[in-house]
């Protein structure tokens, strides 16, 4: 039978780390127990405009006290465009960038007509579909295009556009919304399917920074003789 007295009891973690362990152990704990909390308070909530579920294209965080009021997200209009919905060459993506943008929410099209809710569409080819446009104002959202970055641009630079959420803190965006981004352009209006989400985000935790114990110590069984 292990004699009892080498042991002290599981609730006296000041006994134990004096009693059993170096000192640099008993340092590392002590810092460990103040250290995470303090970094897991520094968590947010965080959106993302993203393409499908893995390809993020850009993000913006809400304060830390939370996503008390509107937040802005920025993106290129022709990023997501693929196929037939492609903004096309680079000539194009340039003289798109004087063009107003709009945008159009999947769970806003059901019941308005067929092809609304068409993602093959974009979402709202037709103008009595839901839609934000940078050209008037709605509730909610609003749209806006941004002067190239630098000219002449290069693709997916020519088309930046800040998406501005009014309501973040509003649970729907916890389960994320499909919505294509178009430009109001000539002939057929480019558009690009992207979903944006708000997610519980905590910054990586680096390593707390030991100091250095110069003299050497020395090691010891855990199990001392009765």
């Amino acid at each position: 039978m292990v004699n009892s007295r080498h042991f002290p009891h599981p609730t006296s973690l000041s006994s134990f780390s004096h009693s059993f362990l170096s000192p640099r152990i008993t340092l590392l704990i002590s810092l460990l127990l103040v250290y995470v909390p303090l970094s897991q308070a520094q968590g947010r909530w965080r959106f993302y405009i993203a393409i499908g579920s893995s390809t993020t294209l850009n993000y913006t965080d809400c304060p830390i006290a939370g996503c008390s009021s509107a937040i802005t997200l920025q993106m290129d209009a022709c990023a997501p465009t693929t196929g037939w919905g492609s903004c096309g060459s680079l000539s194009w993506e340039r003289d798109y960038t004087k063009d107003h943008k709009y945008l159009c929410f999947k769970d806003e099209q059901l019941g308005v007509h067929s092809d609304c809710d068409n993602v093959d569409e974009g979402y709202c080819p037709l103008w009595n579909c839901p839609h934000y446009h940078s050209g008037s104002s709605r509730a909610g959202i609003s749209i806006k295009p941004l002067p190239a970055p630098q000219w002449p641009c290069q693709s997916h630079n020519c088309n930046p556009t800040q998406i501005i959420i009014q309501d973040p803190w509003n649970d729907k965006w916890l389960k994320g919304r499909m919505a294509s981004i178009r430009i109001d352009g000539t002939g057929r209006d480019p558009y690009g399917i992207i979903r944006i989400y708000r997610a519980w985000y905590i910054p990586p935790i680096p390593p707390p920074s030991l100091p250095k114990i110069k003299k050497a110590l020395t090691p010891f069984s855990l199990c001392r003789p009765a």
